[in-house]
């Protein structure tokens, strides 16, 4: 029965949207449209009584109200009439006609949600024949489910072949899927399986086995913990000890940086520093790991990390940029900016791989570039020309070896994109009229055969504002975009969060936005008081605050009309006045609203129900517990819309609710309104991305050519002249990027 329950709100929601997108904002449904719908799409209809009795199991749950005898309207079309008919209500008015219209139109798509199948392939079967038996039982033993998707054993089983043959073709990857799909899965464990299966010989060679670069800080710390979650517990199976490092801009320099940045404490006459390179415990998800201050390993290798909870230790990580000069870890964690300062460095030349001098290393095997759509323009330019300084940089080494060539093996993971194929021939700068190069951009992505609806839906919603509202008191009103948006939010908040586990996160690009959204909203010191601190919502629900009652026409209240199907009756509610959701089934209080989060900085998030956020949380934030995403106005691309959009439903079985404000007094936000799948469904088959910028050109061949100033012996050093070579052979800008150069001293 819960199943019939579930799949009949979805219909039911279907049938709403296209009256919705016709203006038609008080939906009429009935038990014999269901029935009809039903009929039409399975070809055989059931009987009404059914229906009718599965329509009032949805009552009773509170997700659809009986708002007259016989018609129907689900919890999401309620929300999008009260979202049409918003007004900017404040406790000082008791005439509608005071309280200015705030929206001109609403547009919705309501789309069924698919995932790969989870059980296509068995462990057993997807992986491939020559990992050593040892490695492939303590893998299965260690990645925690028994099968895979298609698409990830294809992946498995490519890349891991492609690695173990040395990559002499120069193929590369593009694994695509929707969020939760299991990209990462896809790239990261043929990786963990290639090291695993190194001979001894080869395994006591120091040297990064994998690049794994990320857009954004806070990815780069959500992926870590995922990582030593597998790597971990692949050790603990009877697989190999991998160690891990990480750069990025939060990563300490040395032991006085962890004593100066990271929060400390006393414990039996140590002092303890706790590990903020990870939010939380790999193992339980709860507590915190510490490091003692005096432990030996913090600048040399990987420090003990024990959580404060469940006692789990960590000694596989190097927490400090000191660790790494001297020490070569199996997988380095690394954001882009990081890789291309770094690759220029001498300090870090073991880091790529060093055929001389007191520590020689093999070179990486694998680059990966995670998000790999987000890189457009003069961004996905750069990455371009990075992509070639390292794989120069990698084939130096077999060279000056005397070993046959080898490539390293670049993977992009990205969203479904229209042609993966393209999109990575313009991000590695092939020619897609040459051939031969072209078809070695492999794609690895589910098959249409392979996806399987969900129980889930992602509901969209398009709000496009008024421009002018005039009212008796305000005949010049105009509408501002943060009256907007506070009321939306507290629409949609208050009227869809039914629990304290339903969280909503609303981004904001422009940095004033936020602020100006944070302080009229969620401040509690400031006067007046934000919107949700002055309970602005329970004008629309109880219509009285403290000892304050509002002027009421009803006649009844919420809960009878809702029993007896006469909210049709009711004049607030007929005005959209009346959130008949948010009073009886919804979320009737205050919201605990969280710091606004900016780049960089840090805000509590756990038990927030509302994150007001730049885009910093677009990637690597995943929160199970969200829900509904709030985009303020357009966002820069279509590819940051998906992004934000993924942070909602991490569960394919969830329906998240994103809901995007599309500014009238903007070009790209009305082109938007009008053809909204552009941001939903859109396709990056044409990124606007030149990796033939004769600027970016000529940046990264003097980085591939020369390191950074002011260094010992640079004209005379000959692994320098190597790197010159390589980045004039590898590189080659034409005359016109460098017609002459002078050597000139150190001033």
């Amino acid at each position: 029965m819960v199943q019939k329950v579930i799949g009949l709100l979805a219909v039911l929601e279907s049938l709403e949207s296209t009256q919705l997108n016709l203006g038609l904002y008080n939906t009429r449904i009935t038990a014999e449209d269901l029935r009809r719908a039903i009929a039409e799409a399975e070809d055989a209809a059931p009987p009404l009584a059914q229906v009718e009795a599965a329509l009032r199991d949805l009552v009773a749950q509170g997700e659809v109200i009986e708002w007259r005898p016989g018609y129907f309207r689900s919890r999401i079309a309620e929300t999008v009439r009260c979202l049409r008919l918003l007004r900017q209500r404040l406790w000082w008015q008791r005439d509608l006609s005071d309280a200015p219209l705030l929206v001109e139109d609403v547009r919705v798509e309501f789309r069924q949600r698919r995932r790969p199948k989870r059980d296509a392939v068995p462990v057993a079967e997807a992986l491939p024949a020559d990992v050593p038996p040892a490695v492939a039982r303590a893998f299965q033993n260690a990645i925690g489910f028994p099968t895979f998707s298609g698409f990830q054993a294809r992946a498995i089983k490519q890349v891991y072949a492609c690695a173990r043959q040395g990559n002499p073709e120069n193929e590369s990857f593009i694994i695509a899927g929707d969020t939760g799909a299991g990209k990462t899965e896809a790239f990261l464990f043929p990786i963990l399986l290639d090291i695993a299966s190194e001979p001894p010989e080869a395994r006591r060679q120091p040297g990064v086995r994998a690049v794994l670069v990320y857009p954004r800080i806070r990815l780069a710390r959500n992926q870590l913990g995922r990582l030593l979650r597998y790597t971990g517990r692949f050790h603990a199976a009877g697989g190999p000890r991998i160690t891990i490092g990480i750069q990025n801009g939060d990563v300490p320099r040395d032991r006085a940086a962890i004593a100066e940045r990271w929060p400390s404490e006393e414990q039996e006459g140590r002092t303890w520093h706790r590990v903020d390179l990870l939010e939380t415990c790999v193992e339980c998800e709860a507590g915190h790991y510490w490091l003692a201050a005096d432990d030996p390993a913090i600048e040399t290798g990987c420090p003990r990390l024990v959580c404060d909870r469940c006692g789990h230790v960590v000694d596989t990580l190097h927490v400090t940029q000191a660790a790494l000069t001297g020490t070569a870890p199996d997988i380095l964690i690394i954001t882009d900016v990081s890789l291309s300062q770094w690759l220029a460095r001498e300090k870090y030349t073991h880091l790529w791989g060093l055929w001389q001098g007191e520590l020689t290393t093999v070179p990486p095997r694998f680059l990966v570039l995670d998000e790999v759509h987000l890189y457009e323009r003069l961004k996905g330019a750069h990455i371009a020309r990075l992509i070639k300084r390292f794989q120069a940089r990698v084939r130096l080494v077999y060279a000056q070896n005397s070993q046959p060539q080898r490539h390293s093996i670049v993977i992009g993971a990205s969203a479904t994109l229209h042609d993966e194929r393209r999109f990575l021939a313009k991000l590695m700068d092939v020619d897609p009229q040459d051939r031969t190069r072209y078809e070695r951009l492999r794609v690895v992505k589910p098959r249409e055969e392979e996806l399987e609806p969900t129980e889930g839906r992602e509901r969209y919603i398009f709000i496009y504002p008024r421009r002018l509202s005039p009212t008796p008191r305000s005949p010049q009103y105009r509408v501002n975009d943060q009256t907007a948006a506070i009321t939306i939010v507290m629409c949609a908040m208050h009227n869809l969060k039914t629990s304290a586990e339903w969280r909503g996160l609303s981004f904001f690009d422009s940095i004033n936005d936020l602020r100006q959204f944070y302080a009229n909203y969620a401040a509690k010191d400031a006067f007046p008081a934000g919107a949700n601190v002055a309970e602005h919502f329970r004008i629309r629900t109880d219509r009285q605050m403290s000892t304050e009652q509002t002027f009421s026409c009803c006649g009844s209240t919420c809960a009878e009309r809702a029993q007896t199907a006469t909210l049709h009756e009711c004049p607030h509610f007929r005005a959209g006045d009346c959130w008949v959701f948010a009073r009886l089934n919804g979320w009737n209080k205050r919201l605990h609203v969280a710091d606004s989060v900016y780049a960089g900085a840090a805000s509590q998030l756990d038990g927030q129900d509302l994150i007001p956020t730049s885009p910093s949380l677009e990637v690597g934030y995943d929160d199970d517990a969200i829900h509904l995403v709030y985009q303020h106005k357009a966002p820069p691309s279509s590819a940051s819309f998906i992004q934000r959009r993924g942070r909602a439903g991490r569960d394919p079985d969830d329906s998240p609710v994103i809901i995007t404000l599309l500014w009238p007094y903007r070009r790209d936000d009305a082109f938007y309104f009008f053809r909204p799948e552009a941001l939903y469904d859109p396709a990056f088959d044409d990124a606007p991305l030149n990796a033939g910028n004769f600027n970016v050109q000529r940046t990264h061949t003097l980085l591939a050519c020369l390191r950074r100033q002011n260094v010992d012996g640079i004209r005379d050093d000959p692994r320098i002249l190597d790197f010159t070579r390589a980045g004039w052979e590898d590189l080659a800008p034409g005359d016109a990027v460098i017609q002459e150069f002078t050597w000139l001293d150190d001033p």
